[in-house]
């Protein structure tokens, strides 16, 4: 004998399904609206997307349930570079920065294949230096100069299967 759900269990659970999709449409759309919102209106994020053409990618974390913009993109196929700063989203989805900007340089030495599939891979980090949002624009600013910021960076030395983390960090 097969049990069955009266149908007015049914239609509770259809319904509360729906309500469930609906919250999480309408969390992705506030998402969309926070994303659009930093990149228009928060100075930092307008001016390195201007200066990078587009190469960079935002997302929004949650640490603690406090949102925090982050911004990558990388450099010379070996570095990730980072911006972090918090956020406080209003119920539209308008965005401000609530704090400064922490930018940081991180190397990637190495990444090891684990299996198939594009995101199957582990990184190997080398050295990491945090700068100043100032400083990170003045070496975008002169053309990529990052010498301006006394690191030594290996410009010519690019980490095998880069690209796999290239794609996500740029958001390709």
């Amino acid at each position: 004998m097969v049990n069955h759900l009266p149908i007015n269990s049914c239609i509770f659970m259809t319904t509360l399904i729906v309500i469930a999709l609906g919250c999480m449409n309408d969390g992705e759309q506030r998402y969309k609206s926070a994303i659009r919102s930093g990149r228009a209106d928060i100075p930092l994020v307008s001016e390195l997307h201007q200066l990078l053409n587009g190469r960079a990618c935002d997302t929004i974390l949650y640490f603690d349930s406090n949102p925090t913009w982050d911004l990558t993109f990388t450099l010379y196929d070996r570095y990730e570079l980072s911006v972090h700063f918090p956020v406080e989203i209003d119920k539209t989805g308008t965005i401000k920065p609530t704090g400064e900007a922490t930018c940081y340089i991180t190397e990637v030495r190495s990444i090891k294949m684990n299996g198939p599939g594009p995101g199957n891979y582990s990184i190997e980090n080398g050295d990491s230096w945090e700068i100043s949002s100032k400083d990170l624009l003045s070496a975008l600013e002169s053309t990529e100069d990052f010498d301006v910021l006394e690191i030594p960076l290996l410009t010519d030395e690019p980490v095998v299967g880069f690209h796999r983390v290239k794609a996500l960090l740029e958001c390709q």
